[in-house]
């Protein structure tokens, strides 16, 4: 994938010419002004940023579940990448209630698909040594 890298490049062209796309997930600090997550994001939109177009508010966990399924089912037709799907709470009351771990917040939870697998041929390996012990492989598929 010829964008994996992208931004650690020091040369702004290279960049550039990846065309790089970005989906804006969350307002990190909403003020009192909205009331749920679904409220912030529709605000991001009429910012022009581009948000999750496959995001659904659903009222128990059946239809959650229902719409991980449906996004799985879709992801080889997606236009981009992904590994997964996360459920979170839509209220922002209560996702202050809930809190955080040192690590993730106790309001949303991630749901991971099957990695996808597929078989090829390798057909060079390139091996680069480094200085400061070991080497790099580089597989040409």
């Amino acid at each position: 994938m010829q964008h994996l890298g992208t931004l650690r490049q020091k040369k702004a062209e290279v960049v550039a010419e990846r065309k790089l796309h970005i989906f804006i997930f969350n307002l990190q600090y909403a003020d009192d002004k909205f009331k749920t997550h679904s409220e912030t994001l529709d605000f991001l939109e009429k910012l022009n940023f581009t948000v999750n177009p496959y995001r659904k508010v659903v009222s128990n966990i059946s239809d959650a579940i229902t719409k991980i399924e449906e996004i799985g089912s879709m992801r080889q037709d997606l236009s981009f990448g992904i590994d997964g799907a996360v459920i979170k709470v839509n209220d922002l009351e209560y996702r202050e209630i809930l809190g955080t771990t040192e690590k993730y917040p106790k309001w949303a939870v991630a749901y991971k698909y099957p990695p996808q697998q597929v078989e090829t041929i390798i057909e060079k390996i390139e091996l680069n040594i480094r200085k400061n012990r070991g080497y790099n492989s580089t597989c040409s598929i």
